[in-house]
């Protein structure tokens, strides 16, 4: 049986654009942090295209993260797609660290060093 639409189609014909409203989600990295024990440790990554650093940071105190992975988001050089990548690591304890020209693998394993040592 045909499962009923809550809506009907709309039709583009003769619309010269198209308007969506869209309702935000929940933030999910926030609500974790908000329920964490104390066994737990939360990590944000963060892809900036300016001001890296304090927004960053800013995401780690906001959010109440343990770990921050930031990664800087230029037209000319981006992480995604690519087998390298150049990171900052900012924590809760104030240790900042750039982990420049590194494989993703050695920066995945970097990450778990930092997080044993909290």
């Amino acid at each position: 049986t045909p499962v009923p639409c809550p809506q009907p189609k709309f039709k583009k014909q003769g619309k010269e654009s198209l308007q969506l409203t869209m309702e935000p989600t929940i933030d999910i990295l926030a609500a974790m942090s908000s329920n964490k024990t104390h066994k737990q440790k939360i990590i944000g990554f963060a892809a900036e295209a300016q001001d890296l650093e304090s927004n960053a940071l800013n995401k780690l105190k906001n959010k109440q993260l343990d770990i921050i992975v930031a990664n800087q988001v230029l037209k000319e050089k981006t992480p995604f797609g690519s087998e390298d990548n150049q990171v900052f690591v900012f924590d809760r304890h104030g240790r900042q660290e750039h982990w420049p020209g590194s494989s993703k693998q050695s920066i995945a394993w970097s990450l778990l060093d930092w997080i044993q040592r909290l």
